[in-house]
């Protein structure tokens, strides 16, 4: 049996951009702590983009300059679709030059509705490739952290048999409703919960439930655990040295600084601060001289009375 799994992918992002570093000075008298997350840009659609044309850049991209015939479905995927009464799935797939026999879908509702198209398709093992394309255009209430975090671009892969450049091994999914956000319809920007709730009642519950799916993920991928090369011996201190080397290389400050180019956050090592820029010390959360009006916490006073502020923060959210 030939192997399942991605075959080709692309990505479109708009060209227009806007500093994050200007939408955080634009509410630095009212939101300062904005500027932690003041790094790189934030892409938007131009005023004649939007999730069907972003959709068609991703999906022509993803075929490239022939369109393979092998095509049987295309799925859209996208909490910001353009049209709600009006398939947009039919209308990428012809604008990116698909036969009009393709079967087309659109999956939305859900920020999961682009991995759960993706499962399906793979899942069900027909002839034939199928394109998942997921699209978003999601707008940031003014002030709030999803301003800076939020953008526009989307994302193609043609998934099917045959010569593959990922393997799909299995999955397994759970539908315990958590909710730490949602837009009803009609509203323009997410209703946020807090970030404690989607930690604490979140994370740190869901996910422990979930890994006991693990059993049956370790089911699906039996069939590939046989096919590997079982004569070479496993080399558990082969790992060790290179776990150790990894982490020699990741405590280097210039290592470091290097990350922080990616991410607004710097690490530990106390020599970091003189590799970064002078201008731009204050964007970083963990620089020197942000920590100097920062507040420490005291672990030990939260593992005393935690439960007994949860108790009262629990108390106070149902009074409201």
């Amino acid at each position: 049996m030939s192997d399942i799994g991605i075959k080709s992918y692309a990505a479109y992002v708009p060209r227009l951009r806007m500093e994050r570093a200007s939408i955080a000075a634009a509410h630095a008298w009212a939101l300062p702590a904005l500027r932690g997350a003041a790094k790189g840009e934030r892409a938007f659609c131009s005023w004649d983009e939007d999730t069907i044309t972003m959709s068609v850049e991703a999906v022509r991209n993803c075929h490239g300059p022939h369109t393979p015939s092998t095509v049987r479905a295309l799925t859209f995927a996208s909490t910001t679709p353009v049209f709600a009464d009006l398939q947009n799935a039919s209308l990428v797939a012809t604008a990116a030059g698909l036969p009009g026999t393709v079967s087309t879908l659109d999956a939305t509702g859900s920020l999961r509705a682009g991995t759960s198209a993706v499962i399906r398709a793979l899942e069900s093992r027909e002839a034939g490739d199928v394109v998942v394309v997921a699209a978003d255009n999601r707008l940031g209430k003014p002030g709030s952290q999803q301003e800076m975090q939020y953008g526009s671009g989307s994302f193609a892969l043609r998934l099917g048999s045959g010569e593959v450049i990922a393997k799909f091994i299995g999955s397994a999914s759970s539908a315990l409703q958590f909710v730490d956000h949602f837009r009803a319809a009609g509203d323009l920007y997410d209703y946020q919960w807090e970030e404690r709730w989607s930690r604490d009642e979140g994370y740190l519950k869901i996910v422990p439930e979930t890994l006991e799916l693990r059993e049956l993920v370790k089911a699906k991928a039996q069939q590939f655990a046989e096919k590997l090369d079982h004569s070479k011996p496993f080399n558990k201190a082969q790992l060790t040295v290179w776990a150790n080397q990894l982490l020699g290389e990741m405590s280097l400050p210039e290592n470091q600084a290097k990350a922080a180019g990616v991410i607004s956050y710097t690490g530990p090592s106390p020599d970091l601060d003189a590799l970064l820029p002078k201008d731009k010390l204050w964007q970083y959360p963990t620089s020197k001289q942000n920590k100097a009006v920062q507040y420490f916490e005291n672990a030990e006073w939260w593992a005393e009375n935690g439960e007994a502020v949860n108790k009262k923060w629990e108390a106070f959210k149902l009074s409201l």
